[in-house]
């Protein structure tokens, strides 16, 4: 087998593309608002300096995601939209398969951040501490592995009727 064919990065069937995937969504399962979840659980169990320390490092976490937000918001919205659009445009409506891949990856980390800064924000406003803010962690992570979970499984769809597109016979 030619090493153009085990280094193939042009489609979805690629196996680069799904060892991205996998460390895109175990990245955006395990740090929830910059917090690991490994942190969230052993505050959990020892409570006391872990526990502050688990609150400490979401609101500062939650501080700097809104900084960004608040200096740049309208800025990242245009270009996550053009980046999305684009990508949509070249994929679907001109048929490049890698541009599909990259969709069904952004689209749904876009929607991951969209709820990451909801989070901060109930963080900064309401103020959440102890274990209410680890029970918001827990279920963000929740919908995180869901989202992702639902992209796989989209992406799969796509990339074999892609395939299939490509190999009528």
């Amino acid at each position: 087998m030619p090493i153009t064919q085990i280094i193939d990065f042009s489609g979805i069937w690629s196996f680069w593309y799904w060892i991205l995937v996998a460390v895109a969504w175990s990245m955006t399962s395990h740090f929830i608002l910059g917090v690991p979840y490994d942190f969230v659980i052993r505050a959990n169990r020892e409570g006391g300096r872990v526990e502050k320390d688990c609150d400490e490092l979401a609101r500062i976490n939650a501080e700097r995601v809104l900084h960004y937000v608040n200096r740049g918001g309208h800025w990242i919205v245009g270009a996550a939209a053009f980046v999305l659009g684009g990508l949509a445009t070249l994929g679907f409506f001109l048929g490049l398969e890698i541009a599909v891949g990259f969709f069904m990856i952004l689209a749904p980390l876009t929607l991951v951040a969209f709820f990451s800064h909801r989070l901060a924000l109930r963080i900064k406003e309401g103020d959440l501490r102890g274990l209410p803010l680890r029970r918001a962690i827990t279920k963000r992570r929740f919908w995180n592995q869901f989202i992702g979970l639902c992209s796989i499984l989209a992406t799969v769809g796509i990339g074999m009727w892609l395939f299939l597109v490509s190999n009528s016979f």
